[in-house]
């Protein structure tokens, strides 16, 4: 789970950013 954790992070970062 702790390397899934950053994962999701990194994919929200992405679909906030195409969001923006």
């Amino acid at each position: 789970m702790a390397a899934a954790s950053p994962i999701v992070f990194d994919q929200l970062s992405l679909l906030n950013v195409q969001v923006r």
